[in-house]
């Protein structure tokens, strides 16, 4: 979900096929400009699906696992909830979704790297609104169990100001 331009899901490919494992990945995002920057990059095993995190469209248990990184911030809580739930119900085995750490720490972490590696300023100012945005492990849990979407584990890394949590299965 929130998978751009197949970066990822490149990288993700990459190493399937290192290990000798058949791996196919489907690429959401409702961006078109960046669905077609993937379409330009031909990644093989991959499919391209415009849609809406909150309106996915695939049937109950058909994804093996569902992966959201550095989107969830993006969403208001409710879509957050519907999208959680969205995640929930075609996941097979999980959902792992990454995110951004909103801690003091992640705060500065962004605000220097934002400043110190000559970033647009659409940049500076989106990647420290960002952390500030982002869901604490407390309200990704709750919004996880009202989206009936049980948290397995939530794990932070503050260092790289991030969150991981395993949802459902």
């Amino acid at each position: 979900m929130g998978g751009g331009r197949g970066d990822f899901a490149r990288r993700l490919i990459e190493r399937a096929r290192r290990r000798g494992r058949p791996i196919h990945v489907v690429v959401v995002d409702r961006d078109p400009d960046l669905l077609a920057a993937a379409r330009r990059l031909a990644l093989p095993d991959v499919s391209l699906v415009r849609a809406d995190a909150t309106a996915l469209p695939f049937r109950e248990s058909s994804i093996d696992v569902v992966t959201m990184s550095l989107t969830l911030h993006h969403l208001e809580p409710d879509a957050a909830v519907t999208s959680l739930a969205e995640m929930g119900a075609i996941a097979r085995t999980a959902v792992i979704v990454n995110d951004l750490l909103r801690t003091r720490v992640s705060l500065a972490l962004v605000w220097l790297a934002t400043r110190a590696l000559a970033c647009h300023p659409i940049s500076r100012h989106d990647g420290p609104l960002s952390v500030r945005r982002a869901y604490s492990p407390d309200e990704m849990r709750g919004m996880a169990e009202k989206a009936g979407a049980p948290v397995r584990r939530i794990e932070r890394y503050p260092w790289l100001g991030r969150i991981l949590a395993v949802i459902g299965g």
